[in-house]
């Protein structure tokens, strides 16, 4: 028995003292500057019964239709998963059952992306292909999941704890769901996670033929997409994106038994309950696809030949590579090649992910035969860049295709990042001032909120940071190798550009930041009835925490409203305009313009409710004027020039050129506004304004 004046005693003592305190730290300083809700969003919050009524009262039976469409669209894209995952189903021998189907499901949803890129490459984006192949699939899908359903049974949680989790977890769910069948308004979806699939679809095949530099971002979850839009339409992307996240609480537990067994609701719970995540799942963006991902290669590295065993014994020679571990290191190739095809920073990931497939066995050839399948699943995307663009990884570091110097560094801004100071602070900056959608004034905009739960917790996982980094537990081990190798990564990019201070860079870890917080709460009982006094009180704190989240969320939801347009009591047009203001009415007037008119933005990148017949270019990067002054043109040139090249009319968004130009970030000069206002007096007429936001003019 420890004496209390001892080292170790007065540790034991403390750690759980210092370990409270920081968390009543961490949760305190965050509800100071992020308040429940406004008393707008509490009035909506209690109309919500009322909204409730009224939407179930106004059900159209088509939109209800519509409705099942879209959801009968996601089943049927995961039923050709299904078949397209059967392949790797040998791969997957001697994991749970829960884990295999997860497991299952992403390798063909994965294998979907290539062949959805194979149609495009001939040309074949049309419904009929689709169609015909979801109607070959559903023979040998449907036997599969009946299979699967029988005799399965839905248990409640055992524990008082962990019944509130799911039930926390469900109506995160829940609210991701309905908010997916709502039409899209995500400012990423508009910007090219949606309008890069609607041009190939418009086009019938792949190409460049736009200036969108997006288009030639790592594009698996933009095939997925694409593949959902032509099957059911556009709620169906959403609610893709949404089973990547039920995909990922799914194998989350394949993990946690390994790290902090008996968790797996609380990791589950602090991963949804990251306000942002929970925003993401129901809108087509691609970060639960990269999170998703991340966890399935890790689940695989870490699987297999008796390495999926944490023992305390030294790690020896590595075994022989039988045909199943080949399996396993070929399909975590794959689901960390889908993470690179999906999201260029999810390279700091990958590279956590093959030291640990060197780490786990000491094998070189594991590792060889990793990486090998990373980059070989990563290579017909790469092609694809290369034929549309001569730059493999446009936009970056070869020029190609609207592609030169000017715009590289205008994208870059090299040097602009934080200094010293602020990175050392980067997670309490993040955790206590970052917002989504906005930022507080003096404090960096790292564009998401993301939950005091992390900060408060992930510190308290060092506290047993020595039985990972003696090898007892290998997961845990190979936990932190990922994460930390991605948190560096997420630093160097903090520091070199302003652009990159963004947490959403860190969701490709997300799944594990949530499990190593679950262990630093786990990890508290270490330290005897202290330690478990501590866990106690820490826990009414998360408790707290979780249902302030949850308020929070519910403020959101009913705040947005998308019950209405969901059920028909609210038009399209009618919420569009509600969520999108102005905008919703300039693209309006555009999709009035007479055929073939061809539509230029200025500080405007949202061009997917650009009706087709139309073509609608958007200032993806906010840098046309300035790029188009850069090459040496005056108003009068920029005119001519624009003419030449068939643009008909210009969409100016005064309000968001006016935000720059406040800013003073963006490198334009005092003539370079000077001659935009020339050419927009002097040279353009006026087609149609919307108050102080947009006008439309026209080219004479």
């Amino acid at each position: 028995m420890d004496n209390e004046s001892s080292p170790r005693g007065r540790s034991r003592y403390l750690l759980p003292v210092a370990a409270v305190t920081w968390v009543v730290i961490v949760i305190s300083a965050y509800f100071a500057i992020h308040k429940p809700g406004s008393p707008q969003q509490f009035a909506a919050l209690a109309k919500a019964p009322g909204s409730i009524a009224g939407a179930v009262a106004g059900l159209r039976l088509e939109v209800l239709a519509r409705a099942a469409s879209s959801i009968g669209g996601v089943l049927a894209t995961l039923s050709v998963a299904t078949l397209l995952g059967r392949p790797w189903i040998g791969a997957l021998r001697g994991l749970d059952p829960r884990s295999q189907i997860a497991l299952q499901l992403g390798a063909g949803l994965a294998g979907l992306s290539y062949l959805v890129l194979a149609m495009g490459a001939l040309g074949a984006y049309n419904r009929l292909t689709v169609y015909a192949i979801t109607a070959i699939s559903l023979p040998f899908a449907v036997p599969r999941w009946v299979g699967l359903l029988r005799g399965r049974r839905i248990s409640l949680p055992a524990r008082r704890a962990d019944r509130w989790l799911a039930g926390f977890v469900l109506l995160m769910l829940l609210f991701a769901a309905a908010s997916a069948l709502a039409p899209p308004t995500a400012w990423d979806s508009l910007v090219y996670h949606l309008a890069g699939p609607r041009h190939y679809i418009a086009a019938g095949r792949l190409n460049h033929d736009l200036d969108l530099p997006y288009l030639g971002f790592p594009q698996a979850g933009s095939m997925l997409y694409l593949w959902g839009m032509l099957l059911a339409g556009d709620r169906v992307p959403q609610l893709i994106h949404l089973s990547f996240g039920v995909l990922t609480l799914a194998l989350l537990p394949a993990v946690v038994r390994r790290v902090a067994p008996g968790r797996s609701w609380l990791a589950a719970g602090i991963l949804i309950g990251v306000p942002t995540a929970q925003l993401l799942l129901g809108w087509a963006y691609v970060e639960w696809i990269v999170g998703y991902a991340g966890l399935a290669s890790f689940v695989l590295l870490m699987a297999g030949g008796g390495a999926g065993r944490d023992s305390a014994s030294p790690a020896g020679p590595a075994a022989p590579i039988g045909s199943d571990r080949i399996g396993q290191l070929l399909l975590a190739g794959l689901f960390a090649g889908l993470a690179l095809n999906t999201k260029y920073t999810a390279v700091w990931m990958v590279a956590g992910l093959v030291l640990v497939a060197y780490l786990r066995r000491r094998s070189t050839r594991e590792t060889v035969i990793f990486a090998a399948a990373v980059f070989v699943f990563m290579v017909p995307f790469l092609v694809k860049n290369w034929l549309l663009t001569a730059n493999p990884i446009y936009p970056f570091f070869l020029p190609g295709r609207f592609w030169d110097s000017y715009r590289a560094v205008w994208y870059s801004r090299p040097g602009t990042g934080l200094g010293v100071g602020p990175l050392i602070i980067a997670p309490w900056d993040a955790t206590i001032w970052g917002l989504e959608g906005g930022y507080f004034e003096g404090h960096p905009s790292y564009g998401a909120t993301i939950g005091p739960i992390l900060l408060a917790l992930i510190p308290l996982a060092f506290l047993r940071l020595r039985e990972a980094v003696s090898g007892r537990n290998k997961t845990k081990a190979g936990l932190w190798v990922v994460c930390g190798i991605s948190y560096l990564g997420w630093l160097a990019q903090l520091a070199f550009s302003q652009l990159l201070v963004q947490t959403r860079l860190l969701f490709a870890i997300l799944p594990g930041l949530a499990i190593l917080a679950a262990a630093g709460f786990d990890g508290l009982g270490s330290f005897g009835r202290r330690g478990r006094s501590a866990r106690f009180v820490i826990g009414g704190l998360l408790s707290f925490t979780l249902a302030l989240t949850a308020l929070q969320a519910a403020l959101g939801f009913f705040g947005a409203s998308p019950l209405g347009v969901a059920t028909g009591s609210e038009s399209e047009s009618e919420f569009l305009t509600g969520r999108l203001g102005q905008y919703a009415l300039a693209m309006r007037a555009i999709d009035g313009l007479p055929e073939g008119s061809r539509v230029r933005f200025l500080w405007e990148p949202r061009s997917y409710y650009c009706r087709s017949g139309l073509t609608c270019e958007p200032d993806a990067l906010l840098d046309r004027w300035w790029h188009e002054r850069r090459l040496g043109g005056d108003a009068a040139e920029i005119l001519s020039a624009w003419s030449r090249q068939g643009v008909t009319h210009v969409l100016y968004y005064r309000l968001g050129a006016e935000a720059v130009r406040a800013a003073g970030f963006d490198p334009l000069t005092d003539a370079d506004w000077d001659e935009l206002e020339h050419f927009l007096t002097e040279d353009l007429g006026i087609a149609e304004s919307f108050d102080a936001a947009y006008t439309l003019y026209r080219l004479p």
